[in-house]
């Protein structure tokens, strides 16, 4: 098992595949670390590391996070080889399959929500039934800014929280 701490370079990546039913996620972390150079501390060289995550904590990074958000993830590290035509040598990349993925809380303060992967919904947030759906397709399926296409932001939303109460069986939420 292996550990990095970094800084999203983007927001995270999702792909779903339809015929498996399940959703594959790509993160792009730059990890620094501070070397003591002459009585300061500087920024030594930057690395930049590829996280693949899959299913329910892909959706969860999707929704959760963004560019610039300082994360730690834990997973394998594995590495690729392949070759390009008309290049004399292969590439590679060492890649880290992540099998969890958090906020970074030396920077952050942060809530949570338990979320269910079957319902696509999210523990005592009281969203009324018909905007589930809609709201998840909505922040999953959401273009990057930089696509020029029509984005909505869903910051500027406001969901009803209940009192912290467990919900009832028949209550909606996300």
């Amino acid at each position: 098992m292996t550990t990095i701490t970094g800084n999203l370079t983007k927001d995270p990546e999702l792909k779903y595949f339809e015929q498996s039913g399940t959703e594959s996620g790509r993160l792009r972390v730059a990890v620094n670390r501070r070397v003591r150079k002459d009585e300061k501390w500087e920024d030594g060289p930057t690395l930049f590391i590829s996280i693949e995550v899959w299913g329910q904590l892909a959706r969860n990074c999707k929704i959760s996070l963004g560019r610039g958000m300082p994360i730690v993830a834990t997973g394998h590290l594995v590495h690729s080889e392949w070759q390009v035509e008309g290049e004399k040598h292969p590439r590679t990349q060492i890649m880290l399959k992540a099998t969890h993925v958090g906020l970074d809380l030396a920077w952050h303060i942060a809530s949570s929500r338990k979320t269910d992967p079957m319902d696509k919904r999210i523990q005592a947030l009281n969203i009324p039934a018909s905007d589930v759906s809609d709201l998840y397709d909505l922040i999953i399926s959401a273009p990057p800014e930089s696509s020029g296409e029509e984005v909505t932001d869903i910051t500027a939303m406001t969901v009803p929280v209940g009192d912290g109460s467990p919900m009832e069986e028949d209550e909606p939420g996300f």
